[in-house]
C-alpha cells in the first residue's frame, strides 16, 4: 500500500513538471511572436521628406541680367531668403544657392514688340553642399512696378509703354505749337503742334523698347513645378547647426521683503560700546 502511494505521487509529480514545461515552452515561443507582431505594427519612421509641387521659394539675385548679355542656356543664381518648412522640417533653409539657366530672350523691338527674358530652376546646393535637382519657374518680381509676368511658363517683360509714348509725343506737339505761335500765331500754332505730333511719333516708331535689367538682390518669386524628394539623412546635417543652444539662467539673488520697511540707522539710536579702560594692579 505504501508502495503504491509513493508510486502515485511520483507519477502526480513527474505529470505536474511535463505540464509547467510544457507551458514554459509555448510562453517562450509566444513572446519572440508578440514582439515580432507589435515591432511590425509600429510605423517605421520615414527616410526621406517630399516637397510637394506648387511650393514657392523666396529667392533673390546673387547675379545681375540683362536682356543685352544674357544668352539662351547662361546661368543664372540666386539665393535663397526664407525658410522652406515641410511636414515640420527645414527642407530648404535660408541661403540656399539656387541655379537656374535662361530658357529664353528676346530684345524688344523698334515698331513694336517688348523685350522677354524667361529662365528656369535646375538644382538646388544645400548648407553641405548636397545638390538637388529640381523643376521650377517663375511665378513674379515682388514689388516691382517696372515688369510683368509674359506667359504662364513664367517669362517676365517690361509693363506696357503706352503712357511713356504719349508722353513722347505730346511733348512733340508742345515743342511744335510753340516754335510755330512765335513765328506764325495761332495758324503757326496748328502746323507746329502737327509737325511736333509727327515728329514725336517718328521718335516712337524709330526708337527700341526698354530692355530688362534685374540688378543683384531683385526679389525672384520661384515656384516647383514639380514634386522634389531629400533624404533625411541629408537634411539633419544643417538641421542640428541651426538649432540655438539652450541658455542656462543665472539664479537670482535674494530680493528683499517688501514688508518689511528698510529703515537708515541713526547715530543717535546706534548703541556705542564704552572702550574698555585700562587695568590697573597694585602691587603691595
Amino acid at each position: 500500500m505504501t508502495r503504491f502511494r509513493l508510486l502515485l505521487i511520483m507519477a502526480v509529480l513527474i505529470g505536474m513538471q511535463r505540464s509547467s514545461t510544457a507551458q514554459f515552452l509555448a510562453e517562450s515561443v509566444a513572446i519572440p511572436r508578440q514582439t515580432a507582431q507589435s515591432a511590425a505594427g509600429e510605423e517605421t519612421p520615414p527616410t526621406s521628406i517630399t516637397i510637394p509641387a506648387g511650393t514657392t521659394v523666396l529667392t533673390s539675385l546673387r547675379s545681375p541680367l540683362h536682356t543685352v548679355s544674357a544668352r539662351t542656356g547662361s546661368g543664372l543664381y540666386l539665393e535663397t531668403t526664407r525658410d522652406v518648412i515641410e511636414q515640420n522640417h527645414l527642407v530648404i533653409p535660408a541661403r540656399t544657392f539656387v541655379q537656374e539657366v535662361v530658357e529664353k530672350q528676346a530684345r524688344p523691338g523698334r515698331a513694336r514688340g517688348r523685350g522677354q527674358l524667361q529662365f528656369h530652376l535646375t538644382s538646388l546646393i544645400l548648407p553641405d553642399n548636397y545638390t538637388v535637382s529640381i523643376a521650377g519657374s517663375l511665378q513674379s518680381l515682388p514689388g516691382s512696378r517696372l515688369y510683368e509676368s509674359a506667359n504662364r511658363e513664367g517669362a517676365i517683360q517690361p509693363v506696357d509703354q503706352i503712357d511713356k509714348d504719349a508722353a513722347t509725343i505730346l511733348s512733340g506737339v508742345a515743342a511744335g505749337a510753340a516754335l510755330g505761335a512765335l513765328s506764325r500765331g495761332g495758324f503757326g500754332a496748328g502746323i507746329g503742334a502737327l509737325i511736333g505730333a509727327g515728329f514725336g511719333a517718328g521718335k516712337v516708331l524709330f526708337k527700341r523698347g526698354d530692355d530688362i535689367s534685374l540688378p543683384v538682390g531683385t526679389p525672384v518669386e520661384m515656384v516647383l513645378d514639380r514634386s522634389v524628394t531629400i533624404p533625411i539623412r541629408e537634411l539633419t546635417a544643417y538641421t542640428h547647426r541651426l538649432q540655438v543652444p539652450g541658455m542656462k539662467q543665472a539664479p537670482l539673488a535674494a530680493l528683499p521683503d517688501r514688508e518689511t520697511p528698510f529703515r537708515r540707522p541713526n547715530s543717535a539710536s546706534v548703541a556705542m560700546s564704552p572702550e574698555p579702560s585700562p587695568e590697573v594692579r597694585f602691587h603691595w
